[in-house]
């Protein structure tokens, strides 16, 4: 796998070419830079020996960012591109955390003292003041926010799934669009929920 960039038109242009493969990316507000991971040959639930990666759009001035053995994956970009949350397997278990591109600081931001629970797949709001995650309690995930303000997760959906949300926020930030398997149906539904 690698990371390309294409048009409306189908016009399409390589940004990566790395042997160990490159996937999971995210835009920088301002479009001109893309964080990934690698390696990532083949498509996996998680990735526990990948690190992040920020490249311009033309595939120059590749960066590592500072890495610990265990795995980061997910990357999120935050809206005013000071900030980038992604998970990370560093703890032994999945966990959020954020790099600061100005000092280069690493922060946890949800810590899940339990190895059967996790959180995961951080999506952004537009304001930024607020994470989505995909909270994992044994074989169940549901939705929570977490305020960045004052490190609080709240859950915002009782409904459990069989796999991650994957959530967004809606450009006014009013709603949220998940995804959710039922337990024991296997059946994926679509919601939104303000």
């Amino acid at each position: 796998a690698q990371i390309y960039v294409t048009d409306l038109l189908g016009n399409h242009t390589q940004v990566t070419n790395r042997l160990e493969g490159a996937c999971q990316p995210s835009w920088s507000p301002d479009g001109k830079q893309i964080v990934f991971i690698s390696p990532c040959k083949l498509k996996s639930d998680t990735y526990p020996n990948s690190s992040l990666y920020i490249i311009d759009v033309d595939g120059s001035n590749l960066q590592p960012l500072p890495a610990v053995p265990g795995g980061d994956f997910e990357p999120a970009w935050s809206p005013n591109g000071t900030h980038i949350a992604f998970t990370s397997l560093r703890d032994g278990h999945m966990q959020i955390y954020l790099y600061n591109l100005q000092n280069k600081s690493v922060t946890r931001l949800v810590e899940t003292s339990d190895p059967s629970s996790a959180a995961r797949q951080p999506a952004w709001s537009p304001d930024g003041k607020m994470l989505l995650l995909s909270v994992e309690k044994g074989s169940s995930y549901t939705l929570a926010a977490l305020s960045l303000e004052d490190k609080k997760v709240t859950r915002i959906d009782g409904t459990q799934s069989t796999q991650p949300p994957g959530a967004a926020f809606s450009p006014d930030g009013k709603w949220v669009a998940y995804a959710a398997a039922a337990l024991g149906t296997g059946i994926a539904a679509l919601f939104v929920q303000p």
